[in-house]
């Protein structure tokens, strides 16, 4: 197996200026048969290219070559048959957009519910009598066939009005020579009440001739029920189909929310507190622990560790001092920090991100339904078969009545109630499943995309390892193990940098406890240093911080190489004269990765890893894994254009991230799969989250796709199996010689047969297993218990609480145990030199931190909010 190990190569074309790309919102379009006649008309228009219609969104993307067409385009989508509006260009993420889903579901529910209020009694009327049910004396006898008629007719009347959309948008489309959905819709509801009336039109003939024994005749021949009944099965195919595609489309607001609201900037020989889009090229701004940086720029004094993963992909945090390069919302860690703004408002890092995200969200393809693609010759089809048969018999000498009840009831046993529901009832029941075992599908479209995907994408860092960093390996120099982990536990369990928590996790790990530590002096970027009881100096930090003591670290060197070539960050322990131990720290693999990734390969699928770390972490985590490529050192414009350029080349993608810099590639990929503890925007951006991490739950998103597309074709094909083996049985082929006849009452119920078959079909799905044994047993509290987290967006704040009487590292370490005890504390970072701790948490009040830190034993001056 060749593997492909270089960087990508990336082009970035560049469009003339006199190109403008406009998007509209289009309202009506129904099915794939609709975006595509949008689609057509619009790309008539002289001067315009690149016409993409997005189904799911509504929304339809050109480019204007020259001059602005925006009139003529409207007119295109107009005599179409199709509203549109043109949003606002000042702000491209329409929010409105956000309700649409919401309201669509809310609308067709509401619908629903009050066709079912008439057609209730309507059923109860018509086939009540058939379980001996009663109905009053005016309904009872031949003579009062005409009231009973007419209470038909007008129970039938609000369904049809409540469902009007079907007939206004079938029949315009039938007009046009383009027939969809609501065009079968509309013919067989249409049919059902015009026999329904020329029924009604018999029955009061003969009451009006008196002839009452011959208007009872017709009393089983009104079809009133089957128009009525035909509307309420389609609009529940249309209510389950707008449940199951209903998609969160909020990732840019999650974006947005990730950005600085405020920056710190020196104007004047003053500090002020500004909105970050205000900050201007060249102005310094004053970043601070615990802050996000504001700008993408140049630090120009201070020095920190920042946090760039949701940026970059870097598993570690990277020491920033004077001259080095800070991208905007960073997390600075430690230190505070004087930023010279170089890149500002739409410029910055940031902003580029987020509109990588609308641009793959507005070009990702509508998913073109099988019923749709064949409902444009089925139609047709099902009409010239039905006037045809009429025109026979009546050639062949039956009466016009017998005629009329079989050209009716061809349409009615070939509406399409089974082509409406076989695709939604099977993606419902498939996202209830993937629901069940922790696979939270937000669309119907990604469940049915998924089954073609052939080539998955993962990114390194929170995806493919834990995302955290751990000690891979330790090398005692000198002394022994318990001694060295006790020292290197003592300077490390105050810190919060992440190194230090590996090493004091570490420690803890191997019981060791740590030794109590005084005089503790944390640099940021370099290391930290402490006394024992003794008054003995210890380092624990980089090589320079080291060696700046006068350590000789030479005895080491072989394994610094071995360490540095695998891409581990090497950490060494050491006291005022010698080297004691090297940790060597690295963000490892999950416990499932490597079993994940060969059930792929099993299935046929190409596996790739994307990752912005260094091309050694990356080569080191690769060379354990079946994989068929990784490429490293990617920004998250890289990654994107990879996908993009995958795409072109035929693949069928499926993209899995956790951090904000995987949104883009989430939203560019066929398929976007989130990692259920990643980023509120990875898990915005994605079409599918995994509740946990773990990832053998993208093979099983996979098997079950494929299942589901499985059941859905043999959806379709039994529906119009019922509707093709019906339709000579309709137009009276066994008549003569059997006496076979299905009159349009019996169409209905064969209609409702292969309704039901399809939904009976589709819950087969639920005993379908995707999940080895271990994993089948979700717990469904932590399922709800995610969910919830996902869609929670709560502001945390930044406490400040001033302490007396902070003694030693052992002080620090319960200080910082008490105040993360507290519930929605989600970060503490204590200083003993400072006498104060840094609290992030959210829903937290002041007095309920004073609390925490007083039962400890010791004393709170002041608390601040930042």
């Amino acid at each position: 197996m060749s593997t492909k190990k270089q960087k990508p190569n990336i082009r970035k074309g560049n469009f003339a200026y006199t190109m403008k790309k406009t998007t509209f919102k289009v309202t009506g379009m129904t099915c794939a048969a609709c975006s595509a006649r949008v689609e057509k008309a619009v790309k008539k228009v002289a001067g315009v290219s690149d016409v993409s219609v997005n189904l799911l969104t509504g929304t339809l993307s050109l480019l204007f070559l020259e001059e602005d067409k925006t009139n003529e385009v409207i007119e295109a989508v107009t005599n179409s048959g199709y509203g549109i509006e043109k949003p606002d260009n000042s702000d491209s993420y329409n929010k409105a957009e956000k309700q649409d889903g919401q309201g669509e579901v809310a609308l067709l529910q509401k619908r629903l519910w009050l066709s079912l209020c008439f057609l209730v009694p309507l059923m109860y009327l018509t086939m009540g009598g058939m379980i001996g049910a009663p109905l009053p004396d005016f309904l009872l006898g031949d003579r009062h066939t005409f009231y009973y008629a007419c209470l038909q007719m007008i129970l039938t009347l609000p369904v049809l009005y409540l469902n009007r959309v079907f007939f206004i948008r079938g029949f315009k489309n039938l007009c046009s020579l383009s027939p969809n959905m609501d065009s079968l819709v509309a013919l067989g509801a249409s049919a059902s009440v015009l026999y329904g009336g020329f029924v009604l039109y018999r029955i009061a003939h003969f009451i009006l001739k008196g002839d009452f024994e011959m208007a009872g005749h017709y009393r089983m021949s009104l079809y009133f029920e089957s128009a009525a009944m035909i509307c309420v099965l389609i609009t529940l195919g249309k209510w389950l189909e707008a449940k199951s595609k209903r998609k969160t489309t909020s990732a840019l607001e999650k974006l947005l929310s990730y950005a600085p609201d405020v920056a710190w900037v020196e104007r004047d020989g003053q500090v002020l507190q500004i909105p970050a889009n205000m900050v201007n090229v060249g102005e310094v701004v004053l970043v601070k622990a615990g802050m996000k940086v504001p700008v993408d720029g140049v630090v120009v004094e201070g020095e920190s560790t920042l946090d760039q993963s949701a940026m970059t992909g870097e598993s570690m945090p990277q020491s920033k001092g004077v001259g080095d390069k800070v991208i905007s919302s960073s997390i600075n860690l430690t230190g505070a920090l004087r930023v010279k703004a170089e890149k500002i408002g739409e410029d910055t890092s940031f902003s580029k991100m987020l509109a990588l995200v609308e641009a793959a969200s507005a070009t990702k393809a509508p998913i073109a339904k099988l019923a749709d693609r064949v409902a444009g010759v089925f139609v047709p089809c099902v009409m010239g078969i039905s006037l045809l048969t009429f025109i026979i018999w009546l050639v062949c000498g039956a009466t016009f009545e017998f005629a009329l009840t079989c050209g009716i009831s061809i349409l009615v046993i070939a509406c399409p109630c089974a082509l409406g529901l076989a695709t939604p009832v099977a993606i419902m029941v498939g996202v209830g499943k993937g629901a069940e075992h922790g696979l939270l599908i937000k669309s119907g479209e990604a469940l049915e995309t998924a089954h073609k995907v052939n080539m998955v994408v993962f990114d390194k860092t929170g995806t493919l390892t834990v995302g955290k960093p751990h000690v891979t390996d330790f090398y005692i120099i000198n002394g022994s193990k318990d001694k060295v982990l006790a020292l290197a536990g003592g300077l490390e369990v105050g810190s919060a940098h992440p190194l230090a928590r590996a090493i004091s996790n570490y420690a803890e790990s191997q019981d060791a406890l740590p030794c109590p530590m005084h005089s503790l002096i944390d640099i940021p970027g370099k290391g930290i240093s402490g006394k024992d009881e003794s008054e003995m100096s210890y380092y624990c930090g980089n090589a320079s911080f080291v060696t700046a003591q006068g350590v000789d670290i030479l005895p080491c060197e072989d394994v610094v190489k071995t360490l540095t070539s695998q891409g581990k960050t090497v950490v060494y322990l050491a006291d005022s004269h010698v080297l004691l131990a090297v940790f060597g720290i690295a963000d490892t693999l999950k416990d499932t990765t490597k079993d994940a990734l060969s059930h792929l390969c099993a299935m046929g699928i190409e596996t790739v890893m994307l990752t912005g770390d260094n091309h050694a972490t990356a080569t080191h985590i690769a060379e354990d894994l079946p994989l068929n490529a990784f490429h490293a050192e990617l920004l998250p414009e890289d990654k994107e254009q990879f996908i993009a350029h995958a795409q072109t080349s035929g693949k069928v993608v499926a993209m899995v991230g956790d951090g904000i810099n995987d949104a883009p590639s989430l939203a560019r990929a066929d398929v976007g799969i989130a990692i259920g503890r990643g980023t509120d925007v990875a898990i915005e951006s994605a079409d599918i989250v995994l509740v946990g991490d773990d990832i053998e739950d993208v093979v099983s998103t996979l098997k079950l796709s494929r299942a589901v597309i499985r059941v859905i074709k043999e959806n379709l094909f039994w529906a119009f199996f019922y509707n093709v083996l019906c339709i000579p049985v309709a137009a009276g082929v066994f008549f003569h010689p059997f006496g076979l006849q299905i009159t349009p009452i019996y169409g209905a119920a064969a209609m409702s047969v292969s309704s039901v078959f399809v939904v009976l079909n589709a819950l087969r799905l639920k005993y379908v297993h995707i999940k080895p044994k271990a994993h089948i047993n979700q717990n469904i509290n932590q399922i709800q218990e995610n969910q919830h987290d996902m869609i929670m967006e709560e502001k945390k704040e930044m406490f400040t609480i001033k302490i007396q009487g902070m003694m030693c590292g052992h002080c620090v370490a319960h200080v910082k145990k008490a105040l993360e005890a507290v519930e929605g504390v989600s970060e503490v970072m204590v200083s003993l030199e400072e006498g104060e701790a840094k609290v992030c948490a959210k829903n937290v009040t002041m007095d309920t931190l004073k609390a925490a830190v007083t039962e400890e034993g010791y004393t709170v001056l002041d608390i601040t909010v930042s």
